[in-house]
């Protein structure tokens, strides 16, 4: 595996010291706190358009506070849930056990730019909100690639300034340019989705 760079080992700090903000987050009723809700939301509905057999392997790249996890987990599917911050996967584990799903969820400790999985192993991975904090957007998203099955599907979103963009992409799509382009998007959101922005990554993962 690939050391983490020192502005990985700081982005990983820093969601172990604030693992429980993250998790009250999801629980209260602040605008940012909606718009979390919101993408959680919207996450398990495009997951449910896929129609996934119960026996499906899904991957969750960044689980945090393991509620997305939890919830695909109680739609009756076994979860992979990986993060590089034993305090998130600590609050993963919580919420298994507290919706009595624990035996439907395996935790990693790994690194999205090195995952510890087989090539074309799961039907769909999903990184919701881990882009933007990668140190190398291109090799994660290389990576999720590599493990997915030839006829998977990605789920990956970012979000900025009151904005949330999401992708769900097939292993066909041109992932070298959706990491450039996910990432190039907290900075060029502001504080609404344009119609350009849409087309510009809807060509790039088209392209």
């Amino acid at each position: 595996m690939q050391p983490a760079s020192a502005s990985q080992r700081h982005v990983s700090d820093y969601f172990e010291s604030t693992a429980a903000y993250w998790k009250t987050l999801y629980a209260d009723d602040r605008l940012l706190s909606t718009i979390y809700q919101d993408r959680h939301h919207t996450a398990l509905g495009w997951i449910q358009d896929l129609n996934l057999v119960p026996s499906a392997r899904i991957l969750e790249v960044g689980c945090g506070a393991g509620l997305l996890t939890s919830a695909l987990a109680r739609n009756g599917y076994t979860v992979d849930a990986v993060d590089s911050t034993m305090a998130m996967l600590q609050m993963t584990r919580n919420q298994g056990a507290r919706h009595a799903v624990q035996d439907r969820i395996r935790m990693y400790s790994a690194d999205v730019h090195a995952l510890p999985f087989q090539a074309q192993t799961f039907d769909l991975v999903i990184a919701i909100g881990v882009i933007p904090w990668l140190h190398s957007e291109r090799m994660a998203l290389r990576e999720m690639r590599r493990v997915l099955k030839d006829d998977g599907y990605l789920l990956v979103t970012a979000i900025s300034a009151g904005s949330v963009l999401g992708v769900m992409a097939d292993r066909s799509a041109n992932l070298s340019t959706l990491a450039y382009e996910m990432t190039l998007f907290a900075n060029k959101a502001g504080a609404a989705l344009t119609p350009r922005l849409i087309n510009e990554l809807k060509s790039a993962v088209e392209s």
